[in-house]
């Protein structure tokens, strides 16, 4: 090609567009046909990109022409996509009706690395899990998002067909799927592949044989293979049109890789596309759960995600951007994160919120929408939930105890462990509850409740060591005071259940201790009608932890009158 036939190349500094709006900073792409700039949008003063095509004059073998076909083709495409991780098309001037006329696209600028520079740049040569999981359920997302468009955009699923690590572009945590030059609206007229594309290596099968349907699922392959190169450092052995000869295994390949995990990417490169998963809403539901299933991350009895909660996630987390912000400034970094609170609060799950919190770690509505998620799940604060969220709780502590809200916080973080706690190890909640309420205390909120909640968790934290000592004395009437003088009218089922059972409890287990520090029977009468009586008033508890309270105090009133009968009268107390 000769230097006449290239297209001509806009000189640094120089203005276009209407009132010249647009100035050129710097030469990005300098090929045959197209080039790419740096532009300054002088409106704004923001940094734009320009992709830019010519057919020359003369242009006899017509490739000029498919490269401003090809241009024009994907800005039709992407002109109507709107997601925070996908470049936006801002401006098209097309002076194509004349002559050599340039066909212009304004876009985003996306700077940072793609995946594959950035896996380079690593000591091994590629991720790890922990890093890689979260940016790639990032790219799921875009992925559903364009598998699921709504017919007013475009009349059937979007497929990208070129899924690779160099399309995909990392900058300050977030992810952004980049170059929609191979983008196929997929519909029932052009299902059947008429051409060999893709990239070597990532491109499935079916995209790469004349003839086959292509769907979705071409897209979930690719997926599949970029995350076993980005966590292995290399595709794993293929012939010579990029297909594996083997088990796609990066577990073998990389020990270090979670087998759970493995083999949900064994799944999204199956060869044969039904044999993968069938949508990329099932994918980021894998990657959201595999863990539960993974000895490695997850205790034994981690409560089970539900699938229905983590589909409804996974429908809803577009645009996450992990604790960083996308290029496009404050508006797509506001809507990432009313994403993802968004999937948070239709997951219910301490996972789903982790990034939320992550993200702004100051805001302390996060933590409380935490704590609601857990106390609506199964009413069980479980240890694995702790080991999920108390960590977040203190590796940002600096962050809220600058809130003023912070004292009423650390007040529900001890109503979790005191009401809700049900440890896998056995731990006690109620001592577990002490650090919490002493900060509520410090803080002036709801100081009398704080201070008798505490005082109970204390009571648990050293009873034994006072028993041994002797000391032990009049510890149990100032722990049926505190415990009996608690209000929990207006609070939920498991609340006031937990509180009864407490009660039972203290009576079965002291009963004697209470008589010696001048409990008095009747008081003690009075709180088994007391437990009584909520029985009889709630017959039919929610199913789940209520039943399972209502049940468990059902049987613990069936020894204690016989006990409570029998401790006062052998001490001569009147019945």
């Amino acid at each position: 090609m000769t230097s006449q036939n290239r297209s001509s190349t806009r000189p640094k500094g120089s203005a276009f567009g209407k009132g010249n709006r647009y100035v050129i900073s710097s030469v990005l792409h300098n090929g045959t046909f197209s080039q790419v700039y740096g532009v300054s949008d002088a409106k704004n003063g923001k940094l734009v990109v320009l992709k830019e095509v010519a057919a020359p004059v003369p242009d006899p073998k017509g490739r000029g022409k498919i490269a401003v076909d090809s241009l024009k083709r994907e800005t039709r495409l992407m002109q109507p996509l709107d997601h925070p991780a996908i470049p936006r098309i801002l401006d098209v001037l097309d002076h194509t009706d004349k002559p050599g006329g340039k066909y212009s696209v304004l876009m985003d600028y996306i700077s940072g690395y793609d995946l594959a520079v950035a896996v380079k740049h690593t000591t091994k040569g590629r991720f790890s899990e922990q890093f890689l999981v979260p940016k790639m359920v990032q790219v799921a997302t875009v992925l559903h998002y364009l598998h699921t468009l709504p017919s007013r955009i475009h009349p059937g699923p979007l497929v990208h067909r070129d899924i690779k690590p160099k399309n995909i572009m990392y900058q300050n945590g977030s992810m952004v799927l980049m170059d929609y030059g191979l983008a196929e609206v997929i519909t029932p007229d052009n299902q059947i592949n008429t051409h060999n594309l893709g990239t070597k290596g990532y491109a499935p099968p079916e995209q790469i044989t004349k003839g086959t349907p292509l769907d979705i699922r071409s897209d979930i392959y690719s997926f599949g293979m970029t995350m076993y190169h980005l966590l292995v450092g290399e595709l794993p052995e293929s012939d010579h049109r990029g297909i594996p000869t083997g088990p796609v295994d990066a577990h073998a390949a990389n020990p270090e890789v979670s087998r759970a995990l493995s083999d949900v990417i064994a799944k999204c490169v199956a060869l044969r596309p039904d044999d993968r998963y069938s949508s990329m809403l099932e994918v980021i539901a894998a990657l959201n759960t595999y863990k539960t299933t993974d000895s490695r991350h997850r205790a034994k009895h981690r409560r089970h995600i539900r699938t229905v909660g983590a589909l409804a996630a996974a429908a809803l987390i577009m645009s996450i951007a992990s604790a960083g912000t996308y290029t496009y400034g404050a508006n797509a970094d506001a809507n990432s994160y009313a994403a993802l609170t968004s999937a948070a609060q239709k997951a219910g799950t301490v996972e789903a919120w982790e990034p939320v919190i992550n993200a702004r770690p100051a805001n302390i509505d996060s933590y409380f929408d935490t704590i609601t998620a857990i106390k609506q799940g199964d009413g069980r604060f479980t240890s694995a939930e702790e080991a999920a969220f108390i960590p977040l709780v203190r590796d940002h502590i600096k962050d809220i105890q600058e809130n003023p809200r912070y004292p009423e916080l650390a007040y529900q973080i001890g109503e979790l462990y005191w009401f809700f706690y049900a440890s896998d190890a056995n731990a006690d909640g109620l001592a577990l509850s002490a650090p919490w309420f002493k900060d509520a205390i410090s803080g002036n909120y709801n100081v009398e409740q704080a201070s008798a909640l505490y005082n109970m968790g204390s009571f648990n934290r050293d009873i034994a060591s006072a028993i041994q000592t002797s000391s032990d004395t009049g510890m149990y009437r100032a722990y049926w005071n505190n415990l009996t003088s608690l209000n929990t009218d207006n609070s939920g089922e498991v609340v006031q259940l937990q509180l009864l059972n407490y009660i039972v409890d203290c009576i079965n287990n002291y009963t004697y201790r209470l008589r010696t520090d001048g409990v008095p029977k009747a008081d003690v009468d009075a709180q088994l009608e007391r437990a009584k009586d909520y029985l009889a008033q709630h017959p039919n508890p929610t199913l789940g932890r209520p039943a399972e309270l209502s049940a468990q105090l059902s049987a613990k009133l069936d020894q204690s009158r016989t006990l409570v009968d029998a401790v006062y009268a052998a001490e001569g107390v009147a019945k």
